[in-house]
């Protein structure tokens, strides 16, 4: 299960919001001007924040990983945002996020193992310095594609 197959086309965008709540709405804004989705912005928004709200989804390292689940979507979607200069987060490691991983799953419960897998897998390719500090370094899409492949290669994420 690569990354890559899940990641939107043109699934890349450079953030200018400095804090989370402003640079997801960003990404959001981003994201239905590049995909169709069946779910009304301002319901999507108000999901993403409540789980923020519970808890935060940074991981630590300049990383979060927003993530919903949303009816009438055919299969995991990712939209991945970048702000070299960072974003205040409430991060787990009180450091900014730098890479925002935003993961929507659909509803429908035989997807549940899906979006824990693909959750399992961004941490695991994550886990590899390697890789974190070539995100630090992608400035467009095509950078992120040959970032996932090289992930997907040398690490065999499945």
């Amino acid at each position: 299960m690569s990354l890559k197959n899940f990641t939107i086309d043109n699934g890349f965008f450079n953030i200018t919001k400095t804090n989370k709540y402003d640079a997801i709405k960003e990404l959001i804004d981003y994201l239905y001007n590049i995909y169709p989705l069946n779910i009304d912005k301002e319901t999507l928004l108000s999901q993403l924040y409540k789980r923020e709200k519970t808890r935060t989804t940074s991981i630590g390292m300049g990383f979060s990983i927003p993530h919903t689940r949303i009816e009438n979507l055919d299969n995991e979607k990712i939209l991945w945002g970048i702000n070299k200069n960072g974003i205040e987060y409430d991060s787990i490691d009180n450091k900014p996020v730098y890479t925002i991983i935003l993961l929507l799953s659909p509803v429908d419960p035989m997807f549940t193992n899906v979006h824990i897998k693909t959750l399992s897998n961004i941490t695991h390719m994550l886990s590899y310095s390697e890789i974190t500090e070539q995100f630090h370094n992608i400035s467009t899409y095509q950078d992120l594609i040959t970032t996932l492949e090289y992930a997907d290669n040398k690490y065999l994420l499945s």
